[in-house]
């Protein structure tokens, strides 16, 4: 094939610009003939836009809690704003939960929910950015310029990890929980996890990719890497005769409801196909 300069070069700066600037494809080894983990998996949804904990499950007939909150800004045991009851709690009072939490209620009374509460921060920070990045890193200090790496990035640090993915982030870049993990990668889309070639090149703009990528320093390896975790992705995606991706259907029916505003939905779809696809996800 005749290519142009302009084409070499535009699939050489796309793959090169998505490794140098996504933290998701800062990966040290992707080692695809590792097995597949198994057991338990940890899913962490942070709830960025802030919750009140005390507005979400509270001690209803705390004198404290009632004395420091209006009848409209605290949950009751009667009237408006009563909540749901929780029981077998440590606390010798009641605990409710919010009523439009009903759902995580019934989860709670299944005995499938476990609620730790005021866990939080000390320190009295003001700034919402700091306080995210204080929860995200695990540390309680006002500062965190010392502190160089996340949570979920020390907790993986202690796991043997046997799978080709184990750490996953859903959305355009890794979060500071997975600070200077060189194995977690970030996917907005299973389905689109690929390499976005130049016309019907494909292949041959890969072959050249690889050979591009063949030197042995940091930039190239990552480069490397790369190109296998989009192949290594892409054979696990079930798909048609014609090579078009197949919806993901649920084994146990779970409905999956797309809403334009919070798309936690389609995240938490995207957890159980990655699950499914048996490529070692761990978090």
């Amino acid at each position: 094939m005749n290519w142009t300069r302009r084409e070499v070069l535009l699939g050489l700066g796309a793959t090169l610009c998505t490794a140098i600037f996504s933290k998701s494809l800062t990966i040290k080894v992707f080692a695809q003939q590792r097995t597949a983990k198994k057991g338990d998996i940890l899913v962490v949804i942070f709830l960025r836009g802030g919750c009140d904990g005390l507005n979400l499950l509270a001690p209803v007939d705390d004198k404290n809690y009632i004395e420091a909150r209006g009848t409209y800004t605290r949950i009751t045991d009667k009237g408006n704003n009563k909540g749901l009851p929780l029981r077998n709690a440590l606390y010798a009072g009641e605990f409710r939960i919010h009523a439009k939490a009903a759902g995580l209620k019934e989860l709670y009374d299944s005995k499938v929910l476990a609620v730790v509460h005021a866990c939080g921060l000390k320190n009295g920070t003001r700034s919402h950015f700091e306080a995210q990045s204080l929860i995200e890193r695990g540390v309680s200090e006002k500062s965190t310029s010392s502190v160089h790496s996340g949570w979920i990035t020390r907790h993986l640090h202690g796991l043997k990890l046997d799978g080709a993915l184990p750490a996953v982030a859903l959305g355009a870049s890794a979060p500071e929980s997975l600070l200077s993990d060189v194995n977690a990668i970030s996917i907005s889309d299973v389905n689109g996890f690929i390499l976005e070639t130049y016309s019907n090149y494909g292949p041959i703009q890969q072959a050249a990719l690889r050979k591009f990528y063949s030197e042995d320093s940091t930039l190239m390896q990552a480069g490397l890497n790369t190109l296998n975790a989009l192949d290594y992705v892409d054979s696990k995606i079930a798909k048609a005769a014609d090579g078009t991706p197949l919806p993901y259907k649920s084994q146990s029916n779970a409905r999956y409801p797309i809403n334009t505003t919070y798309d936690l939905a389609s995240s938490l779809q995207m957890v159980a196909q990655l699950i499914k696809m048996d490529v070692g996800v761990q978090v």
